[in-house]
């Protein structure tokens, strides 16, 4: 009653924390995130932020998480709460420039096998770890952009599909992403899902925001 938060689920933990829940869930994971959604459709809530945490394991979505996700829209429908989703992990979280994140969260998901018979801009990432030396440059590296195009390609045909996505993030609070990377993968999103809204989410810095926006391609804008 005084909003302070009693008990927490950290269902889609970020960075090099993997995701435990697996699927299906337990009775208490389900129960808590039932018991989260009525709570929050008691109040009047009819949308959510669903920030895709390490769904993008270069190039491939993890397969359990999807699973997951798409459980989580089933649970929120009879409430008629829709998502904006973020597709992509923000900052230094992506697995193309971090170790960490291809050692405990990508790797696992890989066999002996997969790896052999990886394209060569995935390969770079998963098999050699070549590494971006910047965070900056996922916006630019072609292996890297190449990458989550696959991402993409195999994970926009799913959300589409669901009326509870109201519309798709590029990622959380974008530090200096340059105009040509929104517009190209707004672009390359509307190929595979024209009837989505898009919406771009920059971080709260100090310089000319929204203006040089109307040349990313976004169809929502959100600043704080």
């Amino acid at each position: 009653t005084d909003g302070t938060i009693v008990r927490s689920l950290d269902l889609f933990p970020c960075g090099p924390s993997p995701y435990k829940e697996g699927f299906p869930w337990t009775a208490e994971t389900e129960a808590a995130v039932a018991a989260y959604l009525r709570h929050c459709a008691d109040h009047g809530i009819n949308c959510l932020r669903l920030m895709l945490r390490n769904m993008d394991i270069v190039g491939r979505v993890d397969p359990v998480q999807l699973k997951a996700t798409l459980h989580l829209f089933d649970l929120a429908r009879p409430y008629g709460i829709r998502f904006n989703v973020a597709l992509m992990e923000d900052y230094t979280k992506p697995p193309y420039v971090s170790r960490d994140i291809i050692d405990r969260i990508v790797l696992p998901h890989y066999t002996p096998e997969m790896l052999k018979g990886l394209p060569p801009h995935r390969a770079r990432f998963i098999a050699r770890k070549d590494i971006l030396a910047s965070p900056a440059l996922r916006y630019t590296d072609p292996d890297a952009i190449a990458c989550q195009k696959d991402y993409l390609t195999e994970l926009i045909p799913v959300l589409a599909a669901r009326e509870e996505v109201l519309c798709y993030e590029f990622e959380n609070e974008m530090v200096y992403p340059p105009m040509s990377w929104c517009s190209e993968i707004a672009s390359f999103i509307r190929t595979i899902d024209p009837h989505t809204l898009i919406l771009g989410n920059p971080g709260p810095h100090d310089w000319p925001e929204p203006l040089r926006w109307r040349e990313s391609g976004c169809d929502l804008y959100s600043y704080h």
